[in-house]
């Protein structure tokens, strides 16, 4: 029985504590098919008036890494799967066992690795925030710990003409 559905997945442009950004699929059976649209969802009580999300359009980081994820979960899940049954095979030579189990780490740190690299940076945190209408100060409060002075001085002169400084938040 095929099963179409649509799912939120590809988890991106996070800022901890303020957003990150999903994107709604056409699925078929668990397997995102079609990218319709992509929701800014609040991480936090920062942007509890945004309710559930906001749509932001399509966001290509977040669909990219969606489909990188259900690459890795299905190697993950077929070299499992494999170096279980070659292991229980009683001709097996245990190479392939190792073989398999090398690829099924290589995939979990990858997936895991993925969630660290889908971490925004303020430059692109900025650009997100904008389309979504999110104050600076929100996201000058966000990332004023882990900016250096240069940052701090790039972020001042992009949010030049804004409504106030956004390292007030300081």
């Amino acid at each position: 029985m095929i099963h179409i559905h649509d799912l939120f997945a590809g988890k991106a442009d996070q800022v901890p504590d303020l957003f990150f950004v999903k994107t709604r699929f056409v699925c078929v059976c668990l397997l995102p098919i079609m990218p319709t649209d992509s929701w800014l969802i609040p991480d936090g009580p920062a942007l509890s008036y945004l309710g559930k999300g906001i749509r932001v359009g399509v966001n290509a980081k977040s669909i990219l890494f969606c489909w990188f994820r259900f690459a890795l979960g299905c190697l993950l899940f077929f070299s499992i799967t494999g170096a279980v049954v070659i292991w229980t095979d009683l001709m097996a030579n245990g190479g392939a066992v190792w073989f398999m189990g090398v690829i099924a780490v290589l995939a979990a740190l990858l997936w895991w690795l993925s969630y660290r690299w889908s971490q925004a940076s303020w430059r692109r945190a900025v650009k997100v925030a904008k389309k979504a209408g999110i104050a600076p100060e929100l996201l000058a409060r966000a990332f004023v710990n882990r900016l250096s002075e240069e940052e701090i001085r790039s972020m001042i002169h992009e949010y030049q003409g804004e409504r106030s400084n956004p390292l007030e938040a300081r």
